[in-house]
């Protein structure tokens, strides 16, 4: 039953759909249970072949083994994407803003399963990063599907890891069963 893993905002619930309530602090109609950043709202649908659940899906078959110590865990949905043409597609701007929204919520880790390549870092994410840190919140982030060397090719917030000043950011890469990028 996924309702139980679900984290729910206790300054939003009150039992009740309140469509029109614009007096919650922090102007997010209905984020009882995460922020739909391109519809500014929680209203947030459970799009089963996204990879954000299938992330969560991992990590709560991970928490909820057996050999793993009763851990209590909660998940906060935030979607910053669209379908834009049969795609999944954000913006950076939506996810800084759902970075922000669960650093505002008290968050302990966020999961950054996201990214592009630059040169050179965002200062606005550099600024979120080190917000997330200042609050001991520990960001994972994936380092790309490209099997490239971060150090020469930037991807963002992934290249974040390799920063001293950045203890709070792991950068994630997948191996298939031969260990092979």
């Amino acid at each position: 039953n996924m309702e139980e893993y679900l984290w729910v905002n206790n300054d939003e619930y009150n039992g009740q759909i309140d469509e029109d309530d614009d007096d919650i602090k922090n102007c997010i109609i209905d984020d009882i249970t995460g922020f739909n950043v391109p519809e500014k709202n929680g209203h947030i649908e459970n799009i089963s072949s996204a990879h954000g659940t299938a992330v969560a899906s991992v990590i709560l078959n991970y928490f909820s083994h057996p050999s793993v110590d009763n851990i209590p865990i909660k998940m906060m949905n935030i979607k910053f994407t669209q379908e834009i043409d049969y795609v999944e597609r954000g913006t950076l701007f939506d996810a800084l803003c759902g970075m922000l929204y669960a650093i505002d919520q008290e968050a302990d880790i966020i999961n950054a399963s996201w990214g592009y390549y630059h040169n050179e870092k965002h200062v606005v994410l550099d600024s979120i990063l080190k917000k997330a840190h200042k609050h001991d919140i520990m960001v994972v982030a994936g380092a790309g599907n490209d099997t490239v060397d971060l150090d020469s090719d930037k991807f963002w917030p992934a290249s974040f890891a390799n920063l001293d000043s950045f203890e709070n950011v792991i950068s994630v890469g997948a191996l298939d069963k031969f260990n092979n990028e």
